[in-house]
């Protein structure tokens, strides 16, 4: 009896293993498309952080929900701004082949410019779109529990908004829209 309880509970580990909550950390480039003069520009590097809860797994692929932040730099012409992005996603993924997954991601988001120079801060609301591909470490023969839930990815994603000055401005607002390029590394629990 204790050897078929035994027995159970190892081949339950896959299926245990690809559902539960996950950490993600990622790093990459920006690009900003922003059709007002002068516009906005890329002005360094994108991080971002997320948690997420992957449910059980469907007959044809995976189901996601996470939330997180995503924060990098833009300039217009000599003002440098903080860009902060907070944001709330469902990802599909679908299994390609051992271990490797194509995913797409869809949601909202919040973003929000802000500066120590006198140019107006804007913010504003809007739509998350992205799409990439991950290594899942399930997929490594006698992976330690702890990583089951794990893998490497990379994906591109565009970020947009209706952004709004500052009240008591006399600037208007605009469409931005932002895409990130990054690579990261997310860890299961």
């Amino acid at each position: 009896m204790l050897r078929a309880l035994a027995v159970a509970s190892i081949l339950a580990i896959p299926a245990v293993a690809s559902a539960g909550t996950y950490v993600s950390l990622g790093i990459g480039g920006t690009g900003v498309d922003d059709s007002k003069s002068p516009g906005f520009a890329e002005d360094g590097r994108n991080v971002r952080l997320a948690v997420g809860y992957r449910l059980a797994p469907l007959s044809f692929g995976s189901f996601s929900v996470e939330g997180g932040y995503t924060g990098f730099s833009v300039a217009n012409g000599n003002a440098e701004y903080d860009a902060h992005n907070y944001f709330a996603a469902g990802k599909f993924s679908l299994p390609l082949a051992q271990g490797f997954e194509a995913f797409g991601r869809l949601g909202v988001e919040h973003m929000d410019f802000s500066t120590t120079t006198n140019q107006p801060s804007l913010g504003g609301n809007g739509y998350l779109v992205g799409a990439g591909f991950e290594y899942r470490f399930s997929a490594i023969q006698n992976i330690p529990p702890f990583f089951a839930n794990s893998g490497i990815w990379v994906d591109i994603t565009r970020d947009g908004s209706s952004m709004t000055p500052d009240a008591g401005t006399n600037a208007k607002g605009r469409d931005i829209a932002v895409d990130t390029y990054t690579v990261g590394v997310s860890v299961g629990f």
